[in-house]
C-alpha cells in the first residue's frame, strides 16, 4: 500500500530561473513615481465648507446647542450613569443609583422607553426567601431578577399576600426585552442594561 505523497514546498531561494536577478534595491527618490502615487497640490482640495450655500445642512453651534438640550433634559441631576436597552440601545433612564453590592445593577425612581407588565407578578419561590435584617430591604441580586430563574417564580396577582415581595416585570418600550422589575415600593431595579457613566 503506498501511502499519498505530502505537496513538494520550495523555498524561494531553491527556484531557478534563466534571468538573472538584480539584488541591488533600486534607488528611491521623492520624485520618483514609480514609488510614491502622485498627490493632489493645495488648489485641487476642496474648501472647507463654511458657506450655507455649500453646505445647507453645517451648523457651526449645533454642538452647543446639543449639549444645553442634554442639560435641561437631565435637569442638573447627577446620576451614577445612563442606562440604555442592550437590544435596541434606546435611552432607559437617565437618573439612578448604582447598586452597593451588585455593580451590575441600578435603582431608579423614574424611567422612560420603559412598559410594565401589569398582567405578571413575580416573588420569592418559598424555598428561597430572603430573611430580612432588622429596618433593611432585602437586597435583589440580577440572578434573582430574571424571569425563569431559580428562586423566583410567576405568580397570579390573586395568589399574592399582602406581607410579601411581589415584582412587576418591567420591558423596553421599543423591543420588549426585559430589562428590570418594579417592585413594591415603586423603585425599578434594572440589570441586563448598558450603562454609560458621563
Amino acid at each position: 500500500m503506498r501511502l499519498p505523497s505530502a505537496p513538494l514546498l520550495l523555498s524561494p531561494l531553491s527556484i531557478i530561473s534563466d534571468e538573472t536577478v538584480d539584488m541591488d534595491p533600486p534607488a528611491f527618490s521623492a520624485s520618483s513615481s514609480a514609488f510614491a502615487p502622485e498627490l493632489p497640490s493645495a488648489p485641487d482640495l476642496p474648501a472647507p465648507a463654511s458657506d450655507p450655500e455649500i453646505a445647507p445642512f453645517y451648523d457651526p453651534v449645533d454642538d452647543e446647542h446639543n449639549e444645553e438640550w442634554a442639560l435641561m433634559q437631565r435637569q442638573g441631576r447627577k446620576s451614577d450613569a445612563v442606562l440604555s436597552c442592550p437590544a435596541c440601545f434606546t435611552i432607559l433612564c437617565i437618573d439612578c443609583q448604582r447598586h452597593e453590592f451588585y455593580v451590575n445593577q441600578y435603582r431608579a425612581m423614574f424611567v422612560r422607553n420603559c412598559t410594565i407588565v401589569e398582567t405578571e407578578s413575580l416573588r420569592y419561590s418559598d424555598t428561597r426567601k430572603r430573611k430580612r435584617k432588622a429596618g433593611r430591604k432585602s437586597q435583589l441580586s440580577v440572578e434573582e431578577c430574571r424571569v425563569g430563574r431559580p428562586g423566583m417564580v410567576r405568580v397570579e396577582p390573586k395568589d399574592v399576600g399582602v406581607d410579601e415581595d411581589v415584582l412587576k416585570p418591567v420591558k423596553c418600550a421599543e423591543c420588549g426585552a426585559q430589562v428590570a422589575v418594579l417592585d413594591s415600593d415603586e423603585l425599578y431595579h434594572f440589570f441586563d442594561i448598558i450603562p454609560t457613566f458621563s
